[in-house]
């Protein structure tokens, strides 16, 4: 029996879960780019603080390789209690208001 593998199948199976974002200044992902970030998941819900020092008001989830949800909180602390929303595995999208701090759930 003889298995074949190509380079960019094995590259695919170990990528690196994570979401690529990136931070304007305009409502609509539009404007000035801002600023850039990468969450990489970790293994067990910890808040990430999102410490962006420059002011914008919408982010573009640019490239989205994780594995579980992402809940980006407008509070520097995951506040459920506060204002957020929920990035699903594999969407990206733009998304209106400042980040706080995020944490795969």
């Amino acid at each position: 029996m003889q298995f074949t593998i190509s380079l960019a199948d094995l590259a695919a199976r170990q990528e690196t879960p994570r979401i690529y974002a990136k931070f304007y200044s305009g409502n609509g992902c539009d404007g000035t780019w801002v600023e850039d970030t990468v969450w990489v998941q970790g293994t067990g819900g910890q808040c990430i603080v999102n410490s962006i020092p420059f002011k914008y008001a919408s982010t573009m989830i640019q490239q989205n390789y994780a594995t579980r949800t992402l809940r980006a909180y407008a509070s520097p602390n995951c506040d459920e209690t506060g204002n957020y929303y929920d990035v699903p595995a594999g969407v990206t999208n733009c998304f209106y208001g400042q980040v706080g701090s995020v944490k795969f759930l």
